[in-house]
């Protein structure tokens, strides 16, 4: 179970605990892919994702290692309905959540 706080970030916006742990995704709204970028974590941490739509239905999830400095992730969601999807991450035991469009 994840501990600490609970972010919303934006396609230009990016979010950053006490910790300074980050995250940002971008393009919102999508049709293609989404890059995800996170930095603030140190060498083989465990990143924990997870997308649903707004019913909470889990549409994929996904773990990566992150390394100190800044992490890339490109996620592919042109198979996706067009629609609004809530994207989670766990980063050293801090959720950080956010929405984005599927277009």
């Amino acid at each position: 179970m994840p501990c600490g706080h609970t972010f919303f970030f934006d396609y230009d916006e990016e979010f950053t605990d006490s910790e300074s742990q980050s995250l940002k995704v971008s393009p919102n709204p999508s049709t293609r892919s989404i890059n995800i970028e996170w930095f603030g974590v140190d060498d083989n941490s465990d990143i924990r994702f997870s997308v649903t739509d707004l019913n909470g239905r889990l549409v994929d999830a996904f773990s990566t290692s992150g390394v100190n400095g800044t992490n890339f992730y490109s996620m592919d969601v042109s198979q996706l309905p067009e629609a609004v999807y809530v994207i989670r991450a766990i980063i050293d035991d801090v959720l950080v959540q956010g929405r984005f469009v599927k277009e």
